[in-house]
């Protein structure tokens, strides 16, 4: 049985998303190594730090396109909104790939 194109890639961006999601959720408690290279366990500290770093540009690509594509039209009387979203979920796939070969 052949299986439908729209299908397949309805199924990919489901679990693309699943995936950002994940990764947006987990960062909060990804340890990291301060300025003198000490490893950082506190979750407050660790959070703070992915708030103010790129807490907004994954959220962003974890976002519908559709909204995405409205609020910077929206904020930024923008018609450039639909590669914005682009460029940040491939960007976060970029990263997400980087994972899964650490991972592996």
């Amino acid at each position: 049985e052949e299986l439908d194109a729209g299908f397949l890639m309805s199924s990919l961006d489901y679990i693309v998303d699943v995936l950002f999601g994940l990764d947006l959720m987990l960062n909060f408690f990804f340890t990291y190594r301060n300025s003198n290279d000490e490893e950082v366990f506190d979750v407050c500290l660790i959070a703070k730090r992915y708030l103010k770093g790129r807490f907004v540009f994954d959220l962003v690509a974890c976002l519908p396109p559709q909204l995405v594509t409205s609020l910077v039209e929206t904020l930024f009387k923008s018609t450039q909104a639909s590669s914005v979203h682009k460029l940040t979920r491939f960007i976060r796939l970029q990263r997400l790939s980087k994972l899964m070969r650490m991972l592996l």
